[in-house]
């Protein structure tokens, strides 16, 4: 089933809809803060909306638009929401945890506790079935969580960063469940970490301060972003200029080189996307030594280490610098710097926000 959803709530400033096609999963990507689990509240029910209206297929999950106002309780909804935090009845045992929806829906014991082994053997749980919550690991509590949002049946299923309590080892196992219990149904998995969306998500809705900036197919937008915040995410330079016959012009009439894409016209509004691979800082200065045209001087906007390297971020561009020269060089905010970008590591392509583009 194809999923709607527009939300405006004022207090919390979110404007924001997406559209989920059916049997497929949508990251919503984005910071803390930035509206993500308000926007998955209002579609679950927990959090009613100033306005907005919603539809699950032919069904309406709530319009609370001018003039009217659906507003079903979450449990009369088609959706199953799951967060951080797993939420299992403390004095019930995996099993009756993962029971409870069916029974809750009339099933036998027998048979709920029948279909609950089935889920709990989907995530890979079964052998915690007779514990209870309190005895498990956080991987494993969160295990017996997502076959309990299963077991509900839901039509449409919404994850609230269903990593972000766990440690690395547990995030890593989980991830490989999520990516089988997700293929082919229509789920939203809200996360702020680039790695889930990529691996988890058939398309990818961006969010920033309460809007959604960008959506698309996965690749696509983590390879060829369309918004500086959605660059920043994926861990890509990103500069704006016209397409021309050597490659991207700027507003200062410099000249950079890189793949070209057949999106972008001569002429045209375009955008150039490098990692920091294919970004070599040349001189703490301005001026690059040889006359390089396919250079960029422009002043550090933001250092930060990021791995083993200082990450330096100028002119819409990111390079990364090994920790030893950092040391020498001492970057600091508001440097000049001087940054060659190697043509084959990047990618021009169409500007898709430009009002100007096809």
């Amino acid at each position: 089933m194809r999923l709607q959803a527009s939300v405006t709530l004022e207090e919390r400033g979110l404007d924001a809809a997406v559209s989920v096609k059916s049997g497929r999963t949508l990251a919503l990507l984005g910071p803390n803060g930035s509206g993500k689990s308000s926007l998955l509240g209002a579609i679950a029910g927990v959090l009613r909306p100033d306005s907005g209206r919603t539809t699950l297929g032919d069904e309406e999950l709530f319009d609370v638009s001018p003039g009217n106002s659906h507003w079903p309780r979450p449990d009369e909804r088609l959706v199953g929401l799951l967060g951080q935090e797993p939420m299992l009845f403390p004095h019930l045992s995996a099993l009756d945890n993962v029971a409870f929806p069916a029974r809750a829906r009339g099933v036998s014991r027998t048979e709920a506790r029948r279909e609950a082994l089935e889920w709990l053997a989907a995530v890979d749980a079964e052998s915690v079935a007779q514990s209870r919550p309190g005895a498990l690991s956080g991987g494993q509590a969160q295990r017996v969580a997502i076959a309990r949002a299963l077991a509900a049946q839901p039509e449409l299923l919404l994850l609230d960063e269903p990593l972000a309590a766990l440690d690395v080892d547990a995030a890593v196992k989980i991830r490989a469940v999520l990516a089988d219990v997700l293929r082919d149904r229509t789920a939203i998995f809200a996360t702020h970490d680039v790695v889930d969306a990529s691996m988890l998500a058939d398309d990818i809705a961006v969010m920033h301060d309460g809007r959604i900036v960008e959506s698309g197919p996965t690749r696509d937008v983590l390879t060829r972003p369309q918004h500086p915040f959605t660059a920043r995410m994926a861990g890509r330079g990103l500069i704006r200029g016209v397409r021309t016959d050597a490659g991207l012009e700027l507003p200062d009439g410099a000249v950079v080189r890189g793949m070209l894409a057949d999106d972008a016209a001569v002429g045209t509004d375009a955008l150039l996307t490098a990692r920091p691979a294919a970004v070599e800082l040349l001189s703490r200065h301005a001026g690059a030594p040889g006359g390089d045209s396919n250079t960029i001087t422009a002043p550090v906007t933001n250092v930060e280490t990021h791995a083993e390297v200082l990450r330096v971020w100028a002119g819409g561009l990111i390079a990364d610098i090994d920790l030893d020269a950092a040391r020498d060089t001492a970057l600091a905010r508001g440097d000049l710097v001087t940054l060659r970008v190697d043509p084959v590591g990047a990618t021009i392509y169409s500007n898709a926000m430009s009002p100007t583009s096809d």
